[in-house]
């Protein structure tokens, strides 16, 4: 777990990066680097369906947007179902006809993912990393689509699709989940939370950074509430 000076260091507020980038700073800070790059998509997504579990102890909450009706449908995922999900096998390999030869394949790494983000084709380029055999043939479209069907078999986390009933209008609706906006919503949250915390009790107190983020949590929420009957800025809701 976190300590709240650690998340703060650690996590980037600023949301014109994409969250996965964000998100993987923050999960280099907390476990080793070189078992986070070797992550596949489903080990990175168990490892923040995990993070969430630990920073908010509740619920993950999504909205799914209704193709027919426009209605929002609101649900909250299945985390168990998705942790009990076996993780992919570290060896596994996609044999798949590339017309003019068989191609071999491995399954893309979070490390592979990182070094093809500069590319003009990012697919493409994971991809090409992850050929182990059968140089030389070309990869057409309807082949990487056929080799990501074939690796989300493989890696069923790497693509979390959640099929749900549209409350507005009963269209039945599939829809892919994605982990890293969500938990980095969360995350934005929670430590908003902090510096607002951190604003208050510096204001009232005089306390330093580091001291206010060393207190437990409960104290800290009473300190703020404290603070608050002083006639400081009122608490605000949260996360």
């Amino acid at each position: 777990m976190l300590s709240a000076a650690r998340l703060v260091a650690a996590w980037s507020l600023d949301r014109s990066v994409p969250p996965h980038r964000r998100l993987a700073r923050l999960v280099r800070a907390m476990d080793d680097t070189r078992a986070c790059g070797d992550d596949t998509l489903g080990d990175r997504n168990r490892r923040l369906l995990r993070l969430h579990c630990a920073l908010v102890r509740g619920p993950l909450e999504a909205c799914v947007k209704c193709s027919a009706c426009g209605v929002d449908n609101e649900l909250d995922l299945p985390l168990k179902a998705f942790l009990d999900t076996p993780a992919a096998p570290r060896d596994a390999r996609v044999k798949l006809n590339l017309g003019r030869g068989m191609g071999v394949f491995r399954l893309p790494r979070m490390t592979d993912i990182e070094a093809a983000a500069a590319s003009h084709d990012v697919r493409s380029a994971v991809l090409e990393r992850c050929r182990v055999d059968g140089a030389g043939s070309v990869l057409h479209e309807l082949a990487m689509l056929r080799l990501g069907r074939r690796f989300e078999v493989i890696d069923p986390l790497s693509n979390i699709v959640v099929n749900i009933t549209c409350v507005g209008c009963g269209t039945a609706l599939a829809a892919s989940v994605e982990v890293a906006a969500l938990v980095a919503h969360e995350i934005d949250a929670i430590v908003e939370g902090l510096y607002r915390d951190v604003d208050r009790l510096a204001s009232t107190y005089g306390w330093s950074e580091d001291a206010i983020l060393a207190l437990p949590v409960e104290r800290r929420h009473r300190y703020v509430a404290m603070a608050a009957l002083r006639g400081a800025v009122p608490p605000q809701a949260r996360a």
